[in-house]
């Protein structure tokens, strides 16, 4: 029964459009389309459309600008190879961006010194719809940026000793605008700019590892609370800074999607000895999507 209705189905469904042609006297076959239904329901492909939660690990390739003059003079430059794990929750009211990165590299000045660099930055974004453009093609939205990030810094050019030990830690709060532009159901493009408003920031003394309002005290009795409290809370003034990203996503299957995309990251921090800090970055990742 069910292989006569299969049959039925089949031939029922199939067409043939015919062209007689006056001028030739042919017959030619143009459309053959044959369309499959069982039980009412046509099978086709699985459209591939965005979820709303994003999970993946960005390798990428990134080369590092820095200038320290409580540490040198000399602008330090080199290649790492960072890596990015992060979340999103892509909603269509609001955005959350969770960003963990870590890098780790050598780099080297003009003259040849060297030095090893640690690097940690944690970002965290929340973003709200604002408005619609281009006949709804691009969302805007506007938001916050919370940053923390950590740097240890050892440098290999003292004459009296054999390296300097530096770090500067800060948290940062930073309006953040973000576009994001549907080139079809499956491709996105996201461009966004946020730049710090408000830091907090914790810096190794000129030539001493802890900070300069505890270098009258032991070392041995300086505690990760007076590490803490050491900091000045310094505004746009003191602590100016950039970061900018343009990504292209596209859904290649129910569960993955594709990242490529670009980042430059600069701040410049003028208390004190000033430092100077840039940063360009290519990444790309196959997310998980659910």
């Amino acid at each position: 029964m069910f292989h006569n209705f299969l049959c039925n189905s089949l031939f029922s469904n199939l067409r043939f459009i015919v062209i007689y042609n006056k001028m030739t006297k042919s017959i030619g076959i143009l459309v053959l389309s044959i369309t499959f239904q069982v039980s009412g329901i046509t099978l086709s492909a699985t459209p591939r459309v965005f979820g709303k939660h994003h999970f993946g690990i960005y390798p990428g390739i990134s080369i590092e600008y820095n200038r320290d003059k409580q540490a040198s003079l000399l602008r330090y430059s080199g290649r790492d190879f960072p890596y990015r794990i992060f979340y999103s929750y892509m909603g269509i009211k609001n955005q959350h961006y969770l960003d963990l990165i870590y890098k780790r590299f050598s780099p080297k000045s003009s003259a040849g010194n060297k030095a090893d660099f640690v690097k940690v930055d944690l970002r965290y974004s929340y973003l709200r719809f604002n408005s619609s453009i281009f006949s709804d093609k691009v969302n805007i939205f506007i938001g916050v940026v919370w940053t923390y990030s950590f740097s240890a810094r050892v440098y290999n050019f003292y004459s009296f000793y054999n390296e300097g030990q530096f770090g500067v830690a800060f948290s940062s709060l930073s309006p953040a605008f973000l576009g994001e532009q549907k080139l079809s159901d499956s491709k996105r493009l996201y461009y966004k700019i946020s730049s710090p408003l408000l830091t907090y920031i914790i810096r190794s003394g000129y030539s001493y590892p802890t900070p300069d309002k505890l270098m009258d005290r032991n070392l041995s009795d300086v505690t990760f609370i007076d590490v803490l409290k050491s900091g000045n809370f310094v505004t746009l003034n003191q602590f100016r800074g950039l970061t900018a990203f343009v990504k292209y996503q596209e859904v290649v299957s129910k569960h993955l999607t594709l990242n490529v995309g670009y980042e430059f990251d600069y701040y410049h921090y003028s208390y004190g000895f000033s430092t100077t800090s840039a940063n360009h970055q290519i990444f790309f990742s196959l997310s998980w999507m659910f």
